[in-house]
């Protein structure tokens, strides 16, 4: 815009054209105004991170007991009150049953809370612990993070064993992975690839699809109590795992196994739902029961995630496959 078109409002405020350059020409030749503009300038960005984050606003927790009489936030304190309140409660009792796996069944997989024993359905790798690990990030408990983070550190899967491959990925691999995203750990994620890895074995099969078990050492497929039929949620539940785990590592054989289970089950897709099992020596559908809940239930969860994922990274994921 040339000088002689600067609208009205702006000519009476700053004079002529001339009066104007003449403004400007002070602002650059004094560095005192330039610093108290900047300054300024510097406060109002402040001002903004605080009121946009919430940081530095309401509603703020204040110190002491819950519920707090006389606390008069803002209109909605009695509500605040209640929400800290109830989180404490959550928070206590997460504290609570945590701290009792802790002292009587760590560092196996479950407590038995009526006799204070233990027992390892799920591999023996501490499950429980490993199962918490973001819940314990989100609750803010720095010790018990500490504490199990140097379990983690010391995790090995070196085993000559037979591991549940669903079990394994969406509580274990799940679970570290979750760990690293919030906490961006390395050793987290160290630990994340190596069950991936040790878990690889178990989609060789004759249509790729994965055994009930593996054995981590020696890699071996071990069929289930179904035989040579794979149950749906059982070989369809670790596409979002394995995925994430690629974009992580950079690894390509594990979207690519991922991606195969999803492009298989959508060439067998009746009316939009899959067959509950699969045979694992030809891929087709063993069986004329199909459902969207027990033994199935899972697969569409991950399904509908992926689709989330791929709106959302459209430049990392090639093609649709999941609708």
């Amino acid at each position: 815009m040339s000088m002689n078109m600067l609208p009205m409002r702006f000519d009476r405020e700053m004079g002529s054209p001339t009066r104007l350059q003449d403004f400007v020409a002070r602002v650059r030749n004094s560095r005192r105004t330039r610093y108290v503009i900047g300054g300024a300038a510097i406060a109002c960005l402040v001002l903004l991170f605080l009121v946009t984050t919430g940081r530095g606003g309401y509603p703020k927790r204040p110190p002491g007991p819950w519920p707090m009489e006389g606390i008069d936030m803002h209109p909605d304190a009695t509500f605040d009150n209640e929400r800290f309140h109830r989180a404490d409660r959550v928070k206590a009792m997460f504290v609570r049953a945590y701290s009792a796996y802790e002292k009587h069944a760590f560092p196996h997989d479950e407590l038995l809370p009526l006799s204070n024993g233990y027992q390892d359905n799920f591999n023996g790798w501490a499950v429980s612990l490993v199962d918490s690990l973001d819940t314990m990030m989100l609750m803010g408990l720095d010790d018990i993070t500490e504490r199990a983070t140097a379990h983690i550190a010391k995790l090995t899967f070196d085993e000559n064993q037979n591991v549940q491959f669903f079990e394994t990925v969406i509580r274990y691999l799940g679970g570290l992975l979750s760990a690293y995203t919030m906490s961006g750990k390395l050793v987290y994620l160290m630990r994340a690839d190596d069950v991936g890895r040790r878990l690889m074995p178990a989609f060789n099969t004759p249509q790729g699809l994965p055994s009930f078990k593996v054995n981590i050492r020696t890699g071996q497929p071990v069929n289930g109590w179904a035989g040579n039929n794979a149950i749906l949620s059982e070989i369809a539940s670790c596409q979002m795992e394995y995925r994430y785990l690629a974009h992580l590592t950079g690894r390509p054989e594990y979207i690519r196994t991922a991606d195969h289970i999803t492009d298989h089950l959508r060439r067998t897709t009746q009316n939009g739902l899959f067959s509950l099992s699969f045979d694992l020596n030809t891929g087709e559908p063993s069986g004329d029961l199909y459902s969207a809940g027990a033994r199935a239930d899972s697969t569409y969860e991950y399904l509908l995630k992926n689709v989330a994922h791929d709106r959302q990274n459209r430049a990392t994921v090639p093609r649709h496959v999941y609708t």
